[in-house]
């Protein structure tokens, strides 16, 4: 009955009186005393079951290990290699918690992976390896290259209306080393990052980009980069510009009308005083779209005088003008 009393103790149970016995324990206790009956029991049967030898099949997975520094493979290794182990069940227990790697040094074209599991579980002191599936692989290596491709932004930006980015986005780094098989990296040209969306955007964008992973074959430099957009609010403005004739002595003998196109523009808020006072486009008509024609319209060109400003053309008023000859006497 000591027993009972120490684990009343222990656990901050009510004590029991003299007069109680085994046929007196609250409920709780005797859960409580089958559990730890039931657990005991549990390790004895594992301490005496587990020292005898036993066999299972495991899943080892496969990874690359050391090849020739000049060159890189051109296929995947299989996930997992297969391997029927024994030993005793405490050694075979073990691998459950941790399952080792079996990594493939590659010197010839044609690999014993059988002989690579055997190595990997001389760790394991008391293992036997029997069968391996598969037992060999055939590896195929290249010419090892690398190569410097710009990145590629993979951003959808919807932008509040009037507010749109000003200038070209700056990438930290702007380009990345890509490593591995020459047939693997020779027709990459760019590499993509994962994509992100951005809805209603009216402030600039100063983020992360993490680049797309690459295969197990192919290395890159770089696993993120630096994205940073300049973003503001436009206005409309408005210029009158001289449309002249391009092209040709005959030009001279033409003449247009009318002899002028408005241009609207759209330019951010912080440019438009400054930009008022500046000729921003030249408006001009091809000789040759004059001499081809049959109309007697042609369409006007124009074109920013300067890279000064951010400005981008909304509209250009007349579309078409007319055109004549002037008749000299």
């Amino acid at each position: 009955m000591r027993i009972i009393e120490i684990i009343r103790e222990k656990l901050n149970l009510p004590a029991t009186s003299p007069k109680s016995d085994a046929s007196n324990f609250h409920r709780g206790e005797k859960a409580f005393v089958f559990i730890a009956a039931y657990i005991i029991a549990l390790v004895m049967w594992a301490m005496i079951n587990l020292d005898r030898d036993f066999s299972m099949d495991i899943e080892l997975p496969v990874l690359y290990g050391e090849f020739p520094e000049d060159k890189a493979p051109v296929q995947r290794l299989p996930e997992y290699v297969r391997a029927s182990v024994s030993g005793e069940g405490w050694k075979l227990l073990n691998l459950y918690g941790s399952t080792p790697r079996v990594a493939i040094d590659i010197n010839e074209e044609r690999v014993d992976l059988h002989n690579f599991v055997q190595t990997q579980m001389a760790n394991q002191s008391g293992l036997t390896v029997g069968q391996v599936s598969p037992s060999s692989i055939q590896i195929r290596l290249e010419d090892k290259i690398s190569k410097r491709v710009p990145v590629e932004p993979q951003i959808n930006i919807e932008f509040r209306r009037q507010f749109n980015m000003v200038g070209n986005p700056n990438l930290t780094p702007d380009s990345i080393t890509v490593t591995g098989a020459i047939s693997l990296v020779e027709d990459i040209d760019a590499w993509p990052t994962k994509s992100q969306n951005y809805d209603d955007l009216n402030q600039p964008l100063d983020i992360v980009l993490e680049l797309e992973e690459p295969s197990d074959l192919i290395r890159i430099s770089d696993e993120q980069i630096h994205y940073a957009l300049n973003v503001s609010e436009f206005t409309e403005g408005e210029i009158r510009v001289p449309l002249l004739i391009r092209g040709g002595e005959e030009s001279r003998n033409f003449s247009l009308s009318p002899s002028s196109v408005l241009i609207k523009y759209n330019i951010p808020i912080g440019q438009y005083s400054e930009a008022l006072d500046k000729m921003l486009f030249d408006a001009f008509v091809d000789f040759n779209d004059i001499s081809n024609d049959a109309s007697g319209f042609v369409t006007p060109n124009v074109e920013p005088l300067t890279d000064e400003y951010e400005v981008s053309i909304r509209s250009i008023q007349p579309q078409r003008v007319s055109y004549f000859q002037i008749i000299q006497n």
